[in-house]
């Protein structure tokens, strides 16, 4: 099943290249709750979401390559012998630290924000490695959509 029309790729990989594009609103949308609304649980319970559906679209994604692979699906791309490889390494690039970044802030704001979620001595660090993450996330999802489409679309 193709999640896209023109796609060659597993369900997984287009089920990730799906969430990437979705994910962007909804960081801005969590910014806008805790910096201009001050609602530190809106905040954290929509990061919770956010966390939880990626970890279930990168469990997919990773059952589907370690399952089928993707080098065969890529192998019709124009890009195959030149820029695929490139553009995978660059999305790693990001990719790797954002997830551990993503890990980071999760179970530091789990277990050291106080109940209910307000600001503390904590604050500070979380704001400044939530700022780097949305950075390294928009990465992620530009270099993710490069791979993908110099793989599978083109």
């Amino acid at each position: 099943m193709e999640l896209f029309a023109n796609s060659r790729a597993p369900w997984g990989i287009d089920a990730l290249a799906l969430f990437s594009f979705g994910v962007l609103p909804f960081l801005m949308a969590s910014y806008y709750l805790v910096r201009a609304r001050r609602a530190y649980a809106a905040h954290k319970w929509l990061q919770s979401v956010l966390a939880f559906v990626m970890i279930v679209a990168l469990l997919a994604f990773e059952w589907e390559v370690r399952r089928n692979g993707w080098r065969l699906y890529a192998m019709d791309s124009v890009y195959y012998e030149t820029w695929v490889t490139p553009a995978l390494i660059f999305h790693l690039a990001f990719a790797c630290p954002t997830f551990g970044l993503w890990v980071i802030l999760m179970f530091g704001a789990w277990k050291k924000f106080p109940r209910p979620t307000r600001p503390s001595e904590y604050s500070m660090i979380h704001k400044r490695l939530g700022r780097i993450t949305v950075w390294t996330t928009l990465g992620t999802s530009v270099s993710g959509w490069l791979f993908y489409w110099l793989a599978f679309l083109s």
